[in-house]
């Protein structure tokens, strides 16, 4: 996201033709997902970013281009049914519905620089922040669109005319963004006048979460140190903690990755822990791990993971009167940490744990990730056995 919105920046500040493309709706099986963006110029060429890959991907470029000639935005359902897809060797079928978005005139690159430009300057600041679009279609035509920037359903943006008659519904719909972290759509019956006439239209609102997913490693031992270099390397907001000042002296100077020397009882103190925060107890010892966890569950972290045996784990548990078979407690509480892959160094065992993070970001944070991969399992039976 962070990249796509750099990007297009850029490509404001330069005056270069270009069409932002953005999933906004799926159903069925489809190459693309909610969020995925893509850039494209005047010639069709894909600058940054994909909606997917395939024919839909292809058909999209076109449509952008052809919107960048006219100046004319478009709100456009993709159809794929699986004949096509199988064309095209997509194992898909199901309808993507694409908003493309020309920044050609003056007009559209000054909204398009203002919310760009302060929506980087808030990742910056680990500022939480959602984009609310507004659009009024007419048969796929959007006549009017607009994209501004909310901290939460009580922001004062949704004083914006338009908007004025259903701040209730798009109150809800942001509201909702902010408990699920995933983007929402909501369509109304909407009437404009153009002129001396009245059209009558569809408010399509697309609200969607920017913030930056953020990963605090307790622990700068092999393990943290190579969870913290992968998880900034996939753009994650990357932040690594330990008491030992030599142990963190190896990330200073680091654009990606923020060392803080502190201890494992009051380190939330020094960092805006939110609910998009993956927490990482890798720490050197059962003591340390035990008061990691203490201090994590009382932050606000939806996730948070703890390396180690099970017998470590009960132990750690009963030791902090936590019930094993809480449920609440299972879905928050990730131990043992990562995806069973079998790793067998610290390298290994970060790509696990950061295929956790990478599941839970892409199918919304609130929908875990299956824990139990059969297939994967009877692969490790095979080569084990061999």
């Amino acid at each position: 996201m962070i990249e796509t919105i750099e990007k297009l920046l850029g490509c404001v500040r330069e005056k270069r033709k270009v069409a932002l493309c953005s999933v906004v709706a799926t159903r069925g099986s489809t190459p693309g997902n909610v969020t995925y963006k893509m850039l494209v110029d005047e010639t069709g060429k894909i600058v940054h970013g994909s909606i997917g890959g395939g024919c839909v991907e292809a058909d999209c470029a076109s449509l952008a281009a052809y919107a960048i000639e006219a100046d004319a935005p478009r709100l456009k359902k993709f159809v794929l049914t699986e004949r096509e897809a199988g064309e095209y060797g997509l194992a898909c079928g199901g309808i993507l519905e694409v908003l493309v978005e020309p920044v050609v005139n003056e007009k559209a690159r000054a909204e398009m620089e203002r919310w760009t430009s302060a929506a980087l300057a808030k990742f910056g600041e680990g500022l939480k922040q959602l984009l609310l679009t507004t659009a009024f279609v007419k048969d796929e035509h959007v006549v009017w669109s607009s994209k501004t920037l909310v901290s939460g359903a009580k922001d004062a943006t949704l004083e914006i005319p338009p908007l004025e008659g259903r701040r209730a519904e798009i109150a809800e719909l942001i509201q909702r963004v902010e408990n699920q972290g995933k983007t929402e759509v909501a369509r109304f019956a909407h009437t404009i006048e153009a002129g001396t006439e009245k059209m009558d239209v569809t408010m399509t609102i697309v609200v969607e979460p920017l913030a930056s997913y953020q990963v605090v490693i307790l622990g700068a031992g092999h393990v943290g140190a190579s969870v913290a270099k992968l998880s900034a390397f996939l753009g994650f907001n990357t932040t690594i903690i330990d008491d030992r000042e030599d142990f963190i002296t190896q990330f200073a100077g680091s654009d990606d990755v923020r060392g803080i020397v502190c201890d494992f009882e009051t380190w939330a103190n020094r960092v805006d822990i939110g609910l998009r925060s993956f927490v990482v107890v890798v720490t050197r010892g059962h003591k340390f791990d035990k008061e990691a966890l203490e201090s994590a569950l009382k932050t606000k972290a939806e996730y948070v993971g703890l390396i180690g045996s099970k017998i470590k784990i009960t132990k750690i548990y009963k030791e902090l009167g936590l019930d094993v078979n809480d449920e609440s407690l299972k879905k928050r509480v990730f131990a043992p940490i990562g995806i069973d892959i079998g790793g067998a160094n610290d390298r290994e065992i970060a790509v696990s744990i950061v295929s956790e993070f990478i599941a839970l970001k892409n199918r919304g944070f609130r929908k875990m990730p299956e824990r139990d991969l059969p297939h994967l399992k009877a692969l490790l039976t095979l080569r084990r056995n061999r």
